[in-house]
């Protein structure tokens, strides 16, 4: 879904770049899994949700999905000169058709066994996808509305003019978390809106005379103070004020461990690069592959708190990047674009032209 629209000479300048970006990438995506995994145990009749993993839920929901709408603005911000031809071909690839066909696969799921899946669902529910998204893709949603906002707010739309978006934006999700609850939603958006924004206008300027790689860690010790305050004072005050800057400063903090991290030349950073090449597949999988492992476990009597989330998170990340390679040398095999079918971005990952992916 970052579809940066970069040529391969652009590649050959700039490859260690976009090992940081999958970085980012990669720990983001073990944090959703990890989120998801941990609130399956809430969710699990007989299992005990402790404290501590409560705990673990604010701090990760704190920022991990406005990380990946900073660093979608970020990868837009690489392509920005893009025409409107392009611009709608690796919107629909990368946002809609994902949105669409794995929008019908997860009703279809969830109607099918209903015993095995939370939140159960008709058919009826296939019918709305245009506007209601259900349960985890709201992400290819909200992402979908942002990009298109906001590119045409880079085509029609001076620097200062997106500036004044941005500010009338974080007013009125400020305004938006007084409002009654029902309008929350419009401050999620407003603050999803501001994130992307900010990766697309404001972390490009931030990291443009550092160097892409081997970079100083020295930020991340005080975005790391400030994330954790901030997000302290979110959960023990109850003011939705903190909401935007926790996000901000923990994504923030991301982006600074990412770029601190040398050249994947070891086993443990090319495995982080290739989760965060596949981070659209694990996002639109994981689920499905957790509900089976939490149907096994549970068949198998050997279901608890610890199986259920360290069980989950190890399905959750290695099925889907499993699975994502299997359709990429069955495509190669048969020479059909089967990933690009199925909604998971197309092209070889970070190392020539860049796919549609999370």
């Amino acid at each position: 879904m970052f579809q940066s629209n970069l040529n391969d000479s652009q590649f050959i300048r700039t490859p260690l770049r976009l090992a940081w970006l999958d970085y980012a990438k990669g720990l983001g995506i073990i944090l959703v899994v990890i989120g998801h995994a941990n609130q399956a145990i809430g969710r699990t009749h007989g299992l005990v949700w402790s404290d501590a993993m409560r705990g673990l839920d604010a701090a990760i929901y704190s920022f991990h999905m406005p990380l990946f709408f900073l660093l979608a603005g970020f990868a837009a911000s690489l392509g920005r000169k893009q025409d409107l031809q392009r611009f709608a071909r690796s919107t629909f690839l990368g946002v809609l058709a994902p949105y669409l066909i794995w929008s019908a696969a997860w009703i279809t799921l969830k109607v099918s066994i209903p015993g095995a899946i939370n939140h159960a669902v008709g058919w009826d529910a296939i019918t709305r996808i245009l506007t209601e998204p259900v349960e985890h893709m709201w992400f290819l949603y909200h992402l979908l509305l942002i990009r298109v906002f906001w590119f045409a707010a880079g085509r029609h739309a001076s620097v200062p003019l997106q500036t004044s978006f941005m500010a009338v934006a974080v007013i009125g999700s400020i305004v938006m978390r007084q409002a009654p609850e029902r309008y929350a939603f419009i401050a999620f958006f407003l603050e999803n809106l501001i994130c992307y924004g900010a990766g697309m206008r404001i972390l490009p300027q931030l990291l443009g005379s550092a160097s892409v790689v081997d970079a100083s860690p020295k930020p991340v010790a005080p975005l790391a103070v400030a994330w954790i305050f901030a997000v302290t004072l979110q959960t023990t005050t109850g003011s939705s004020f903190f909401i935007l800057p926790a996000a901000l400063l923990g994504s923030a903090l991301i982006v600074a461990v990412a770029r601190s991290l040398p050249a994947p030349t070891t086993p443990i950073l090319r495995m982080l690069r290739a989760l965060g090449e596949a981070s659209l597949a694990i996002y639109l999988m994981h689920l499905v592959f957790m509900a089976g492992a939490r149907a096994l476990l549970a068949q198998s009597g050997g279901l608890n708190e610890w199986t259920l989330f360290l069980g989950g998170i190890v399905v959750g990340l290695a099925l889907p990047a499993v699975t994502l390679q299997l359709l990429k040398a069955m495509a190669t095999a048969s020479g059909t674009d089967v990933t690009s079918w199925l909604g998971l971005g197309t092209g070889s990952s970070g190392r020539g032209r860049t796919p549609q992916r999370l």
